[in-house]
């Protein structure tokens, strides 16, 4: 599960708590979220596998002082559901104007958005038309866990002019390889 949520005015803190029910009993507290006081939307992650068979029914609760002024808002509320083996790419960083013979290292960050942990991919800066420009073997990578890896390029003449350049996580699964393209 995943929601977006912020106050409306960071002068007036807010408190929200997330309660759960299971197969029609009462509402339990999930989480609780005190004293937001963020203007932007913040993402949170809630995962559900411990509930798989159960009838879930969820419910946000505002809690706290009430008062004439601020808010909360809560959005894009998603239900999802968790593979055992699920890595996304979240970014490619680095350097919009490289220059033509030197190194400039690429900062990629990948997250394990599945319930297994992952051991077994590699991690690839990639150039339009499929093009390899750096590789790294990936490293221990658990649930909800974000790693950050360095692929360093060195551009050549042909790279002048604009290029695309994007990551690329590719998974060596049970029955097949996987791989994922996200964009800088």
């Amino acid at each position: 599960m995943s929601f977006y949520y912020r106050a409306e005015d960071e002068d007036y803190p807010q408190d929200v708590d997330l309660l759960i029910s299971l197969d029609g009993q009462p509402f339990q507290n999930l989480i609780e979220l005190k004293g937001i006081t963020n203007t932007d939307y913040a993402q949170n992650k809630i995962n559900l596998s411990n509930y798989a068979g159960s009838i879930i029914q969820l419910q946000f609760l505002k809690t706290g002082t009430e008062t004439y002024w601020g808010g909360l808002c809560i959005d894009d509320v998603s239900l999802y559901k968790l593979f055992d083996n699920n890595l996304v790419g979240l970014t490619v960083k680095g350097n919009q104007t490289p220059i033509v013979g030197n190194e400039v290292v690429y900062n990629i960050s990948v997250e394990n958005i599945g319930l297994l942990t992952q051991d077994t991919y590699t991690v690839k800066l990639m150039l339009e038309g499929g093009i390899e420009l750096g590789t790294i073997p990936g490293i221990s990578i658990a649930n909800d866990e974000v790693k950050e890896f360095d692929i360093p390029w060195i551009p050549q003449a042909e790279h002048e002019g604009e290029i695309y350049i994007y990551g690329l996580v590719t998974a060596k699964c049970r029955k097949k390889r996987q791989s994922r393209q996200f964009a800088t």
